[in-house]
């Protein structure tokens, strides 16, 4: 049982050989990890009852492991010789290296998605390091007990892997929506040009939405729930919003090219929007800040000299052939009407263009990938939310 220790894994990791015993007599670790290597273990020795002993020789590391009322366990070496589970007097005085602690939560340990919203940062890192690679795993979102599936991707972060799906009249609290102050989601199943919140909603800053100078048609609050799962030309999938219900009305004061809009968002709590960018050529590939560009080279799409690139591979690697991430065809709505349902897929970032646009991420079967298409702010989008790191 030596090969449960610590010791024995980064010994072996440098080349010990500790498979049919637990020492060997080879200088392998102490010229792979030696002193003057990296991680440089030292020839400490050891001091014991005010002498200092066999410094220069040997180095003696404490383990966190018992051995008996009087002994303990230690890592020993030499120049050729290498002890995973050694023993001595634990009235010895060794020397100490630490190691990270990695018996955090897991993600099995989660239940919903607001869960990561409760984890300090060593915890969310802990859990997002449980999380295989492209492998969908199931929480809920405590909002309206639905499933949704999350996964780990090529860019290194954790990504819905299904599309938002709060239907309209849903309150949204501050407990399970980073977001101020409740807001409930319009009820509106359809699109009517004009179309405003009824007076009693509110945006974070407590001003009424429907007397707000900030609101205008351009910017109409919108929500529309198919009940459909599969995504065709003709048949909407899942949930649209347009991008003032996306970041429930806290967009409304931002005008700028390239700002991300956090300060609430339709998201889980401790998830947000993805960000774009911004479209402008002229100042230093600023597209390449974006979520959304991340994901999208991750994927094999190549957006080094430009936004966008007409070729299948993000498609292909991440588009609805794929289980993860599998991003879905699910057009845009508006005006009751579906629009390239099952040939494009446009999601919703937090980035504003101007008062009337926003920047969404657009690619289709064709092999066309945007990493900062732009669209108006009324128009219905699909959402997948990035968990917030």
């Amino acid at each position: 049982n030596w090969k449960t220790g610590d010791f024995y894994a980064l010994a072996t990791a440098y080349g010990a050989n500790l498979e049919s015993k637990y020492y060997e007599s080879a200088g392998t670790f102490y010229t792979n990890a030696g002193p003057g290597t990296t991680p440089n273990f030292l020839l400490a020795g050891f001091y014991l009852s005010g002498s200092f002993l066999n410094g220069g020789s040997y180095g003696y590391y404490w383990s966190s492991t018992s051995r008996s009322g009087t002994g303990a366990y230690n890592l020993l070496f030499s120049s050729n010789y290498v002890n995973s589970a050694n023993g001595n007097d634990r009235k010895d005085g060794f020397s100490v290296r630490c190691v990270l602690d990695t018996n955090g939560p897991k993600i099995d340990d989660l239940a919903t998605m607001q869960d990561f919203a409760s984890l300090d940062t060593y915890d969310k890192q802990s859990v997002v390091n449980s999380m295989a690679m492209e492998t969908n795993y199931t929480l809920k979102d405590s909002r309206d007990d639905q499933d949704y599936t999350i996964a780990k991707l090529r860019d290194g972060k954790v990504w819905m892997t299904k599309n938002l799906n709060l239907a309209g009249g849903t309150t949204l609290t501050s407990a399970d929506t980073d977001m101020p102050s409740d807001y409930t989601l319009p009820t509106a199943n359809g699109f009517q040009s004009g179309n405003r919140l009824p007076a009693s909603e509110t945006i974070s800053s407590g001003a009424t939405l429907a007397n707000s100078a900030a609101f205008s048609d351009d910017a109409t609050a919108y929500i529309f729930n198919s009940g459909n799962t599969t995504c065709s030309w003709s048949s909407p999938c899942y949930s649209y919003y347009s991008w003032t219900t996306a970041t429930l009305g806290s967009g409304l004061s931002e005008s700028g090219n390239g700002t991300d809009v956090q300060t609430a968002s339709i998201c889980p709590k401790g998830w947000r929007l993805p960000t774009a960018g911004n479209q402008d050529i002229d100042s230093a590939n600023s597209w390449q800040k974006g979520d959304f560009y991340k994901l999208a080279t991750a994927y094999g799409a190549n957006l080094e000299s430009k936004r966008y690139e007409n070729a299948s591979v993000f498609y292909d690697n991440a588009g609805p052939l794929t289980a993860v991430p599998n991003f879905l065809l699910a057009g845009d709505y508006m005006s009751g009407t579906l629009y390239s349902g099952g040939y494009f897929g446009c999601y919703w970032s937090s980035t504003s263009l101007s008062a009337t646009s926003a920047y969404y991420f657009a690619f289709n079967a064709s092999g066309d990938v945007y990493s900062t298409a732009s669209h108006d702010r009324y128009g219905g989008l699909a959402t997948r939310c990035i968990l917030d790191s």
